[in-house]
């Protein structure tokens, strides 16, 4: 009998052990589930703005890029016109030395 009462005082014990266990298995299982979801919601806004970063980089760069599209052709625009320009004041110098030595030679 003191045997029975043994056995079953160690059941009681091990029953008792086994609740407090489940118990801070629980606590645990919680906490980390929490944690995991603090950590997700915590990714989740560094990769959101990340991508924000990234398409103002982008959207910087495009403007940069459009606005050097636009100084180059103006710079290419201006250039032309002074080749026209030149051109032009080389074509009229050119008809006055030939009438120049035209009219030196009459």
């Amino acid at each position: 009998e003191a045997e029975a009462r043994l056995h079953e005082a160690l059941l009681k014990s091990a029953e008792s052990a086994t609740a407090s266990e489940n118990e801070k298995l629980e606590a645990l299982s919680t906490q980390f589930e929490a944690q995991w979801n603090e950590a997700q919601a915590s990714y989740r806004a560094d990769m959101e703005k990340a991508d924000n970063e990234y398409f103002s980089v982008k959207e910087t760069l495009e403007e940069v890029e459009k606005a050097h599209m636009i100084n180059m052709e103006r710079m290419e625009s201006e250039h032309r016109k002074s080749i026209e320009e030149i051109m032009a004041q080389t074509e009229e110098l050119t008809a006055n030395h030939n009438a120049e030595i035209i009219r030196v030679k009459e």
